[in-house]
């Protein structure tokens, strides 16, 4: 690992552990203003902070004021996050709702350690804050004030309570056939909406974007990777044994691991120059769709859980869309046609439309780097956390048959052998190169005259 990353790591481990579970309520960077950073202190601070925040936001008139305030659980745990839900009244008729969602910084250790290294929670508060408002082509929660210290990371949020406000419903992904295919549809369609406004070069209009080959990732993810991989195969994470999961380690990856891990930079590394660049929701799994009839009574649905917000490759939400949010039998079935439904809206929302043989094998491909986001995701659970377990086995069970049908191998040897139909040469910058020197030698095999040339003919 590298001075660099040490450096940084040991700083936001020291941050987190002297500040981010302080009890002093924190000052937010939007309103300069002190706020609850926990349900405990939002308690406390009661209906006159709710009234002042609503009001300092724009939200709520100067000649209107609250009555009641009350807070209770939603009946089901973030997983990177703290969630309550608000009832309020007022004192006159107003078009505000009368609950809201709020949501703080996760009171787990571990969850904090991944928002607070990664700085998660600071892009979700900058998501509701600096992009929604340029993002009105998808469906997304409306946020009513939104503030964070850096700090101590604390943070809150108020939004829309969707089942209160649009009579939404989510799916539960533990339950068989949750999603039906006019609702994947529907998601094919946001996904293709939100990846079209900043393809390519236009992600450039939102600097502050994470990456998905940012320099943290390319230190940490070796040693991740090492640590992983040997509990993975055993079937023991968080305590757990073998007769908690259903996944099955395929040879092929056994046979491949040393390989794959050769090859996770290379592949991160294409994102500089790749032409399906773009900003990812980053976590498009079932849990955070959610679903409803509009105003027309059309049916819609829309995108929650903005942390994981990033600069990748398209094709990365759709495959962790499919293998966690269906059935292997649904996929089967219906992937092929659904993924078309993504690439005619997509290229209907594109001044150029993008090639259809280089999209299915970029597809295919991602569900390399899927596979591999999906094992630290199992990497981290633990067995008092069941639904979390079972959620987890279930994405690493559509992971791994999502690259047997989608046959990945073959993409990732042409990867390997650099002879996919966007290459290297046309997707990893001279500057990348030299910097990465993580990439297995990658560098030394490939010529100058090479990286001059453009996607294959």
């Amino acid at each position: 690992m590298r001075a660099r990353t040490v450096a940084t790591t040991l700083q936001k481990v020291c941050k987190l552990a002297c500040c981010g579970f302080c009890p002093i309520y924190p000052r937010g960077e939007n309103y300069g203003t002190t706020f609850p950073g926990t349900p405990k202190q939002l308690a406390k601070k009661g209906k006159t902070w709710v009234e002042a925040a609503l009001r300092a936001s724009g939200s709520l008139p100067e000649d209107i004021s609250l009555l009641t305030l009350e807070i209770t659980e939603l009946g089901s745990i973030g997983l990177l996050g703290d969630i309550r839900v608000l009832t309020v009244t007022y004192d006159k008729p107003t078009d505000l709702p009368t609950k809201f969602i709020a949501k703080f910084a996760a009171v787990d250790f571990d969850a904090r350690m991944i928002t607070d290294l990664f700085d998660l929670t600071l892009s979700e508060v900058r998501f509701y804050t600096q992009l929604q408002q340029h993002l009105d082509i998808i469906d997304t929660p409306r946020c009513y004030y939104a503030d964070i210290e850096r700090l101590s990371n604390k943070y809150i949020l108020l939004i829309e309570h969707l089942g209160f406000t649009r009579s939404a419903s989510f799916r539960d992904f533990t339950v068989p056939n949750s999603l039906s295919v006019e609702e994947a549809r529907l998601c094919m369609l946001q996904m293709a909406r939100l990846h079209a406004r900043y393809w390519g070069e236009k992600g450039k209009e939102v600097p502050w974007l994470n990456r998905t080959d940012n320099k943290l990732m390319e230190d940490l993810i070796p040693a991740q990777e090492k640590i992983m991989w040997r509990h993975f195969v055993k079937k023991d994470q968080g305590g757990t044994k073998p007769i908690d999961w259903n996944y099955v380690v395929p040879e092929k990856l056994i046979e491949k691991w040393s390989s794959v891990k050769k090859n996770t930079f290379l592949y991160l590394s294409r994102l500089e120059k790749h032409p399906f660049r773009t900003c990812l929701h980053g976590d498009t799994r079932l849990d955070n769709w959610f679903f409803y009839n509009d105003k027309s009574s059309n049916p819609a649905a829309g995108l929650i859980d903005w942390q994981l917000i990033t600069v990748g490759i398209s094709v990365q939400d759709l495959t962790w869309f499919f293998l966690g949010s269906v059935d292997n039998d649904f996929a089967r079935e219906h992937e092929e046609g659904l993924l078309r439904i993504y690439l005619d809206e997509l290229n209907k929302n594109l001044e150029k439309p993008i090639d259809e043989d280089a999209f299915f094998e970029e597809y295919s491909l991602a569900y390399f780097h899927s596979t591999v986001k999906a094992m630290v995701a199992v990497s981290k659970v633990k067995k008092s956390q069941k639904r979390n377990l079972k959620i987890c086995d279930k994405m690493m069970c559509g992971a791994l048959a999502g690259m047997e049908r989608r046959d990945t191998w073959a993409a990732f040897e042409k990867l390997e052998n650099n002879g996919l139909w966007i290459n290297h040469k046309s997707a990893i910058s001279k500057e990348i190169l030299d910097r990465r020197k993580t990439i297995a030698g990658f560098a030394a095999r490939v010529t100058p005259e090479e990286l001059a040339g453009g996607v294959k003919n």
